[in-house]
């Protein structure tokens, strides 16, 4: 019976392929009626393997598949070859955020993850109340793991470590290779080093060594820089064999500290790259790649796994050579120009997304509402902020998202996004710096609070995504009643976003309606109190 079922549905299937499937004009196969419906349900069906590798500070022109001339990544770009590569895909301007921004489908300003990043010292963490894409997943019967940077809080009981956010194993550092000491980077001892000067890069010797934790326990301390990533990947492998073995689906989620400054490397990588040390570490990154998907091969779950990379926020310009490129793109890590926040961003699945290039726009926002759909799992009764993306993905559609907020590393009620996107055209209402050292445009220049200005610079960046020539600078264009409503339109958007719910960070110590004398947006302030992880990890806290 099971076996004349399995026909039925397989003709079903083919009659309803031949029935509804076309070519369009872009030579893609597109998909029409019902049909769409059907192959919905057999990926749900399927609940495909899904990983996530995330770079850490990896700019839009480092990958040799978006531009680099002497950027050595064969294996992301043999991904990108044979999957999609976005060119408009968004993160935020640094780490934290993005990271909550990845797990949730919200906005930092909805999950307390700000102002700028978790520290070890740091008591709060992503709120327990946030679902994750691990918790999605567990109820679909994935096995859940976290290799890597979670930056996401510990906790004074380790209860905002992943495996209290739906993983069931994690192997990692929490935090940013740069927050402990780190003498040595590449072998055999090299010191971690600025560009130009040989003085430490990291914290100071008085704050407690960086440690590993696997699962919820410390596993070593110091770690090492020049193997980390190796353990990192041999973990990753370890993890999808076991669950090739039980035949159960995964998510992987494999955070690099690769390749946030200062630049690490393994003996095998040193020395290996025409870029220098960035280029070493962006090498073994790739390698790190290529291993895992090796695994997966070796598994035989090439066809049933779907996997996604990017990049956490744009390229770290302060450190010149040693903190990345930025391409075409204006400005870097923590501005809100493009630099700062459009990232690489691939997915691939073999047979199911076509290869090719996708102008259409996307965000960090959108992996959790698209994994969810794919994965058919309930999506959190919560605002989200993120698109399903999946129409994109198979069936080459426009994308849902018109419009995305530019928050800078500070947010607040106060200044709102400093940016807004709606369709092609961006308004900058804020200026914001750091760090273009070539260039000398003033917008590009540290500012200790953004500057407001009197009439926003208003971008095509279908036409000028190095945002060179705004409307606003040729009077005749205030003439425009298009520009005038236009804009109208966009500076009501970013008013509507100063009034997001805001909340505060998770495990503060202090309660925030005592102290801002309100309930509705909880704190506007990642406040950092008490002794904090450093300490007490340097006073003796060890593995249980």
């Amino acid at each position: 019976m099971e076996r004349k079922m399995f026909i039925k549905v397989f003709g079903t299937l083919i009659f309803l392929i031949g029935n509804f499937a076309r070519i369009d004009g872009s030579h893609h196969l597109k998909w029409e009626g019902v049909a769409e419906d059907v192959l919905l349900a057999t990926r749900q069906r399927q609940k495909p393997n899904i990983i996530i590798f995330l770079a850490d500070d990896l700019g839009y022109g480092d990958l040799a598949c978006y531009g680099h001339p002497t950027s050595q990544t064969p294996n992301i770009d043999s991904l990108a070859q044979s999957g999609m590569k976005f060119t408009q895909f968004y993160a935020s301007p640094l780490c934290t955020p993005t990271r909550a921004s990845l797990m949730t489908g919200r906005y930092q300003t909805r999950v307390g993850a700000y102002p700028v990043v978790f520290n070890p010292d740091s008591l709060g963490g992503l709120p327990l109340s946030e679902i994750t894409i691990a918790e999605l997943l567990e109820p679909r019967g994935y096995d859940t793991y976290m290799v890597g940077k979670w930056h996401l809080g510990v906790g004074r009981e380790r209860e905002f470590l992943p495996t209290k956010q739906g993983f069931h194993r994690y192997y990692g550092l929490p935090f940013s290779n740069d927050q402990c000491p780190c003498p040595v980077c590449t072998y055999p001892d090299q010191p971690c080093v600025y560009a130009d000067e040989k003085v430490d890069t990291c914290a100071s010797d008085d704050v407690a060594p960086c440690a590993i934790f696997s699962d919820d326990d410390i596993y070593k301390q110091p770690m090492n820089p020049t193997t980390l990533t190796q353990e990192y990947t041999a973990k990753a492998r370890q993890w999808i064999s076991e669950s090739a073995e039980k035949d159960n689906p995964f998510f992987l989620y494999y955070a690099f500290n690769h390749v946030h400054f200062p630049q690490f490397a393994v003996k095998d990588f040193t020395n290996s790259s025409r870029r220098g040390i960035f280029g070493d570490a962006l090498f073994e990154l790739d390698a790190a790649v290529g291993d895992v998907m090796k695994a997966i091969q070796d598994a035989g779950q090439t066809e049933n796994t779907l996997t996604f990379f990017l990049s956490d926020n744009g390229a770290n310009l302060k450190e010149y050579t040693l903190g990345g490129s930025s391409g075409p793109l204006k400005c870097g890590k923590f501005s809100t120009y493009e630099g700062g926040m459009r990232v690489p961003f691939i997915a691939h699945w073999p047979g199911q997304i076509h290869p090719g290039p996708s102008a259409e726009l996307g965000s960090i926002l959108d992996l959790l509402p698209t994994i969810a759909s794919i994965a058919g799992a309930e999506v959190p009764s919560v605002p989200l902020d993120g698109y399903d993306l999946s129409g994109v993905l198979f069936n080459n559609d426009e994308s849902p998202r018109e419009k995305l907020f530019y928050f800078g590393p500070a947010p607040s009620r106060e200044v709102g996004p400093l940016a807004v996107r709606f369709k092609q055209f961006k308004a900058h209402f804020f200026i914001d710096g750091p760090y273009q050292p070539a260039m000398d445009a003033r917008e590009c220049t540290p500012l200790y609070m953004p500057e407001e200005l009197d009439l926003p610079l208003l971008f095509d960046l279908n036409s000028d995504p190095e945002e060179r020539r705004t409307y606003l600078i040729a009077p005749y264009f205030l003439q425009s009643t298009f520009i005038l409503s236009l804009v109208n339109v966009m500076r009501k958007l970013q008013l509507e976003q100063r009034h997001l719910g805001q909340r505060g960070v998770e495990g503060d110590q202090e309660d925030a309606e005592e102290i801002y004398g309100r309930t509705d947006m909880g704190t506007i302030s990642n406040t950092f109190i008490g002794p904090g992880r450093a300490t007490l990890l340097q006073s003796g806290l060890s593995a249980r």
